[in-house]
């Protein structure tokens, strides 16, 4: 188990210094590896040693084809996971890592392919000015870091539900209808990338004051650190849960019996992040349209704080912390010891926080 997370992380240390150093086919062909040896290291984990594995597992060699069609009214879980599940159930047979190992190959390709689209479409103005494949490779292994293995070994259909979401974003600013077929092929993976819906109209808005985003920012932290969260959400939730279309969420309410007045620390380097973002002298446009994303989702988390499971909202947002900084690093890269260090520094904190889930 520790072997198989170690190796992980070698690797993307591995990936880090192949982009720092090299570019070109040579490094394009050790990328395509590195993504092979992590899809690997997805589908031999232990299922009892990582969260929702067993389930995932037990349900994939429970799925076939013909009871998708049976009882496609009557589904377990979305429809989208379903048919995918009971696709490769046919075609793997038993083979659950090599099932494991796809969803991992797929998430992988889709978020390459979305950045690559991010790149030519968001290539707007003088202040973007960085290197494809520096900004893909580097956005690449800011979510590998975290949701590269947390999407793939724990929250699988969450994480193909953001892989499309962020696609509806990238092709929101160039087709609104690609975006939105986009966007529902996500809510097919996972109900709740319909909260996605916020997402997509503040990237349709065009806030170019920075001032107007300090302040937002502003706003959160003093949301967040007051904990109001805490003294407001309970008792408006015991009161809507007794409301007839929205008694099914009553489990929700009872899980505040195990948030505490603590602080997040993932909330902390994200809002860290945030901040460095937008106290750049200049925003490019794919800085301006993302970073509204990243502050919906910490204005989501300091809101609802008090709720246990509030991250599995607030991550649908959050996850795109990934574009923000590979578009950050691509524009400072170079080869000296400060920057590989910086780069590592974010990698391995981000790293840490999965261990902190899986651990």
């Amino acid at each position: 188990m520790i072997a198989i997370f170690l190796s992980y992380y070698l690797l993307l240390v591995l990936l880090l210094l192949i982009t720092i150093t090299y570019q070109g086919k040579k490094s394009k062909i050790a990328v395509i590896l590195i993504f092979l040896a992590l899809a690997l290291l997805v589908a031999i984990r232990p299922p009892q040693s990582v969260p929702d594995t067993e389930a995932y597992r037990n349900h994939f060699l429970e799925a076939s084809l013909n009871h998708f069609f049976r009882n496609i009214r009557r589904l377990r879980f979305e429809v989208g996971y379903e048919f995918l599940t009971a696709f490769f159930r046919t075609v793997y047979g038993t083979n659950s890592r090599l099932f494991f190992g796809t969803i991992a190959l797929i998430n992988f390709s889709l978020i390459t392919f979305f950045l690559c689209k991010a790149y030519d479409f968001f290539r707007v103005g003088k202040e973007f000015n960085v290197n494809k494949q520096k900004f893909v490779l580097y956005s690449l292994i800011i979510y590998l870091a975290f949701y590269g293995a947390y999407s793939n070994m724990i929250v699988l259909r969450s994480g193909l539900g953001i892989s499309f979401f962020f696609g509806s974003l990238v092709y929101l600013n160039k087709s609104k209808f690609k975006g939105l077929m986009l966007f529902l092929i996500g809510f097919s993976f996972h109900t709740s990338i319909i909260f996605g819906l916020i997402g997509l109209i503040l990237f349709l808005l065009k806030i170019k004051n920075q001032k107007v985003l300090i302040f937002w920012w502003s706003l959160i932290v003093l949301i967040y650190f007051s904990f109001i969260s805490f003294y407001i959400i309970p008792n408006i939730l015991e009161y809507a849960v007794t409301l007839p279309f929205l008694s099914r969420y009553a489990f929700y309410v009872n899980e505040l019996a195990f948030a505490d007045l603590n602080i997040s620390w993932k909330f902390i380097v994200n809002l860290i992040f945030a901040f460095i973002i937008i106290m750049q002298n200049k925003l490019s446009f794919l800085e301006r349209k993302f970073i509204l994303i990243l502050l919906a989702a910490l204005t989501i988390q300091s809101i609802l704080s008090s709720l246990v499971l509030v991250e599995r909202i607030s991550d649908i947002f959050m996850a795109f912390h990934f574009i923000l900084l590979g578009y950050y690093f691509a524009r400072r890269s170079s080869n000296s010891l400060f920057f590989l260090c910086k780069i590592g520094f974010v990698v391995s904190i981000l790293y840490i926080f999965v261990i902190r889930i899986i651990f």
